[in-house]
């Protein structure tokens, strides 16, 4: 994941209240976005998930 792209999403996804945060470089110099668990739903029901599986794992939560 590119460290730019990354920053320009997290400032998108703080402009609704929702935190997160960019980790890396990890050891194979990629980059990652995080948001915590407490944070998920918000995100949830703000953006919403793409993929069936992201939403199904959100949901055991």
């Amino acid at each position: 994941m590119n460290n730019e792209g990354l920053v320009q999403t997290r400032q998108i996804i703080h402009a609704i209240n929702v935190p997160s945060r960019i980790t890396g470089p990890n050891c194979d110099n990629s980059w990652y976005l995080t948001i915590s668990r407490r944070d998920l739903d918000k995100f949830k029901n703000e953006i919403g998930f793409e993929y069936p599986k992201k939403e199904k794992i959100v949901k055991k939560k």
